[in-house]
């Protein structure tokens, strides 16, 4: 029984090692000061929309848009102000020859592609978390920023199944941190589709929306319903144990 015990213990303490891990870290500061950050692996995408998105989400009718491969001029490496030694600036992309009409809101997004593994699957809850600081020039009240989490189905003409948003406090003046989560549980996701890891900045009729972003992390966590299982096979654990003695 002794032994059977100590082989529980092992494979439930291997248990939870297996679950909680780090899928993405990116904190700049080995890219240049006034570079792009395509230099960290970072793409750039435009959205517009026939009118303003809630800060909840994305619930605008889009009109438009284009993606490119490479991170685009509506961002910026800059020195680091938050005991970095660098950090990001964003801004919506308005462009050179407006691809909008009047009161049509844009949506610059600036993102990073990650396969989908197994584990990730196996974990079933994805977190990210991001330190962010709003800009000199920011509408509070007709702009808006954040960080996102979208999971696209690649073999299905890369649909979006799956969509999770933080919206940064437009109205603060200080280093901010903001935490927001996804499920890979029940979307129909399987290995080899993508996860986007990004930020947004949106705005209309040229509004600033200037915003500073740092230290993205993303990691895979339990299920609720597996945290769940796992207590109870502890609570086993203990009253065999203390039966035993």
């Amino acid at each position: 029984m002794k032994k059977l015990l100590l082989i529980l213990s092992s494979f439930f303490c291997l248990a939870l090692a297996s679950y909680g891990f780090s899928i993405y870290t990116q904190n700049f500061d080995g890219t240049t000061v006034g570079g792009a950050i395509g230099d960290a692996g970072f793409k750039f995408g435009k959205k517009v929309y026939a009118s303003p998105n809630s800060q909840n989400g994305i619930d605008a009718t889009e009109v438009g848009g284009w993606f490119p491969n490479t991170a685009g001029g509506s961002s910026a490496v800059d020195a680091g102000d938050n005991g970095s030694a660098a950090m990001i600036k964003t801004w919506t992309d308005f462009g050179y020859a407006p691809d909008f009409e009047n009161n049509q809101s844009q949506r610059s997004l600036q993102f990073v592609d990650i396969t989908i593994t197994d584990e990730m699957l196996s974990a079933g809850t994805i977190n990210g978390s991001v330190d962010y600081k709003i800009g000199d020039s920011f509408d509070g009240t007709a702009a808006q920023a954040g960080a996102f989490l979208k999971v696209l189905d690649v073999s299905n003409g890369w649909s979006e199944i799956a969509y999770s948003q933080a919206a940064y406090d437009g109205l603060s003046t200080d280093w901010q941190s903001a935490s927001w989560s996804i499920s890979l549980s029940g979307i129909g996701a399987v290995a080899g589709d993508l996860l986007q890891v990004g930020l947004y900045n949106e705005s209309q009729n040229y509004t600033a929306n200037g915003t500073w972003s740092d230290n993205i992390s993303v990691s895979a966590v339990p299920e609720p319903s597996t945290y769940a299982l796992l207590a109870g096979f502890a609570a086993f654990l203990f009253v065999a144990i203390r039966r035993r003695k």
